[in-house]
């Protein structure tokens, strides 16, 4: 009886080394391209950087910073405010590297702003660390 060996064709061999060069940058652009628990964090302190930028604004055009009930929504929609320039930010700007909305207190007329850390809940450290930013009274 006769075996039927084909040898592989050399199509057949660069479509295998095309998939295995496919898997490896994935690996490598992976790794590359992963971002580190320090620059998630810095691009949180720049988001509510940002936030705090356009409460500063709003209170200039409205007069005073949006209630604790309010939010952050004013920064978005007109609450009623007749010297409104806005929207200072879009909806995606009130949340925080993981995708959370960040919170927004108002503690005796000075706004605070907090992200929650990685697990959304206060309190933590490292990548759970909470991070405030309380704006200037002025």
């Amino acid at each position: 009886m006769k075996k039927n060996h084909r040898q592989p064709s050399l199509v057949n061999a660069l479509i295998g080394l095309g998939v295995c060069a496919a898997v490896v940058l994935v690996f490598i652009f992976g790794a590359f391209f992963r971002e580190t628990p320090g620059q998630v964090q810095a691009a949180t302190e720049l988001a509510l950087h940002g936030v705090s930028r356009a409460l500063l604004i709003y209170r200039s055009d409205c007069g005073s910073f949006p209630s604790e009930s309010q939010g952050l929504a004013p920064l978005i929609q007109n609450p009623g405010c007749s010297g409104w320039k806005g929207p200072y930010l879009q909806e995606a700007d009130l949340l925080d590297e993981w995708e959370r909305p960040i919170v927004y207190h108002l503690i005796e007329g000075t706004p605070q702003l907090r992200s929650l850390g990685a697990d959304g809940s206060e309190g933590g450290e490292a990548m759970n660390k909470d991070h405030v930013l309380v704006l200037p009274q002025d």
